[in-house]
């Protein structure tokens, strides 16, 4: 079993187009990360698996002290690589590019950011991230980020990543993927910290 689960509020994010750019979280999202923490205290994964970047390390961290378990920080997690475009205001993009932004809306898979990458690029170095965590046995949990869970839940459901934007991971909520011989099947989607330990068996 996978749980994907999106990082915790960050700092300065609001309409803002980030990637890689390395933000720490909100005072909400330390909020969120402690209520994840504190929601799963009963629980513990067999592997954790989390992105580098400081939003998502900072998410697990109540994970990581709670589990007394050391993660493991998988550099193909990160976000999508927005090139030029980051740290940017969407208002700002769409003004200096008009052309890549209108681009960007028809054609989701393959259009890149100026010296950035696609999001079909970003389902290919993270896809082997899934596949690795589903050979292990056990529940492995990954800590990463929205624009990684689309593309992955596009991958596994099958999905063209033009519908990419159909999923609207919410902070800190989970999303639960299981692999049997049939192939991929989503177990739960957008799980609150709460609504996860329950569906874990691990909930008050």
């Amino acid at each position: 079993m996978i749980v994907l689960i999106r990082h915790a509020e960050p700092e300065g994010a609001f309409k803002t187009a980030f990637g890689h750019t390395d933000l720490p979280l909100s005072e909400t999202g330390r909020r969120q990360a402690q209520e994840l923490g504190e929601a799963l205290k009963n629980y513990r994964a067999d592997h954790l698996f989390v992105s580098p970047l400081t939003r998502a390390k900072d998410t697990a961290a109540p994970l990581v002290e709670n589990w007394l378990m050391t993660p493991e920080y998988r550099p193909d997690m990160k976000e999508i690589f927005l090139g030029e475009w980051e740290g940017l205001p969407f208002e700002q993009i769409r003004h200096l590019w008009p052309e890549d932004y209108e681009r960007r809306g028809k054609d989701l898979s393959n259009f890149a950011a100026p010296g950035g990458e696609s999001f079909l690029q970003l389902q290919q170095r993270t896809v082997p991230e899934l596949e690795r965590a589903a050979g292990f046995d056990g529940t492995s949990f990954m800590v990463c980020h929205a624009g990684v869970m689309r593309v992955l839940l596009c991958y596994a459901l099958g999905i063209p990543l033009q519908k990419l934007f159909s999923f609207m991971p919410r902070h800190a909520y989970a999303s639960v993927l299981t692999k049997g011989r049939n192939g991929w099947v989503l177990e739960a989607f957008n799980q609150s910290p709460a609504a996860l330990a329950q569906y874990l068996g691990c909930g008050a």
